[in-house]
């Protein structure tokens, strides 16, 4: 799904997918695993906020990988 929709819809809206990275997993293990030697400038997630028990692994991640003026887009439902 990544490569093959996340990466195209990404070229489509103007952006070089090879710049990008995309993971996917376990909260945990990613907010363990990402370290980035450089910032990143845009973290983009997708229904990645609909279980609480969560929202603390992925602020983590969120803190610990942003750079100084980064955004995060958070796509997701209204209602669960």
């Amino acid at each position: 799904v990544l490569q093959e929709c996340t990466a195209v819809n990404l070229q489509l809206n103007g952006f070089r997918a090879e710049e990008c990275e995309f993971w996917c997993g376990d909260w945990e293990g990613l907010s363990a695993a990402l370290r980035p030697s450089q910032p990143f400038d845009l973290i983009l997630t997708s229904e990645t906020i609909y279980r609480p028990p969560c929202y603390g692994a992925l602020l983590r991640i969120f803190s610990g990988t942003l750079g100084a003026g980064g955004r995060v887009l958070v796509a997701a439902k209204d209602y669960y």
